[in-house]
Parts: structure tokens; C-alpha cells; sequence
């Protein structure tokens, strides 16, 4: 099953001449582990902020679960797509494993609605 796809996907920050991603195309498939390795400047974190909902103006597409990325809520998108940065600024528990410590970022059913 398809969980991601990207599609011609790139971008420029206003008043830069350089692409920060240019024509990205990829398919993540259900229970696929991604690593996103590169120089400082290179795009990671902005393809990552693109897949968490932030609005960036880009060309091409993003699909989440076949659907356009831009049909879902940053919300709705929080509870399928968690980052997990190198630098965690003391954000984790040593004492965890990296599932465990993720597990801790997953929303709690209200106890009250």
C-alpha cells in the first residue's frame, strides 16, 4: 500500500534564485523506514515542514494515502506523519527506546468531550 508520493515536487523561497527542492519524486509504501541524510541547506527539513502541512508555495504534488496533501488539517496530518530529529534538545527519554519515546508523541483520547 502507498502511504506517500511525491511527485515532481519543487520549491523556491521568495527571493532566492536557487531551488530549495527541485523536482523531488518518490513513493513511500506502508511499513517503509526513511531516512533523510544531506548537507545543511540541502531541503530535509523543508520536504519534512512540506509533509507536516506547512503551506509552502511548490509545484507538483504531494498525495498522503492517495488523497492531496492539501485536503487534510496540519491536525489530521500530526497524527500520521512525526519527525524525529538528530537533535532532540533533551526532548527524550535516554531511558526509552526511540518507539517508546515516539509512542509518547501520539494523541490521548480526551477523557472529556
Amino acid at each position: 500500500m502507498t502511504l506517500l508520493t511525491l511527485n515532481n515536487v519543487s520549491l523556491h523561497y521568495p527571493g532566492r534564485t536557487t531551488p530549495v527542492l527541485q523536482q523531488v519524486s518518490y513513493e513511500i509504501q506502508a511499513h517503509d523506514f526513511v531516512i533523510l541524510l544531506g548537507t545543511n541547506g540541502s531541503g530535509k527539513s523543508t520536504l519534512l515542514k512540506l509533509l507536516q502541512g506547512e503551506n509552502f508555495s511548490h509545484t507538483g504534488s504531494i498525495h498522503f494515502l492517495n488523497r492531496a496533501m492539501n485536503t487534510y488539517s496540519s491536525q489530521n496530518l500530526n497524527r500520521h506523519i512525526v519527525q524525529l530529529t538528530q537533535d532532540c534538545n533533551g526532548s527524550l527519554f535516554p531511558s526509552l527506546t526511540v518507539y517508546e519515546n515516539y509512542l509518547l508523541t501520539r494523541p490521548r483520547p480526551s477523557l472529556f468531550k
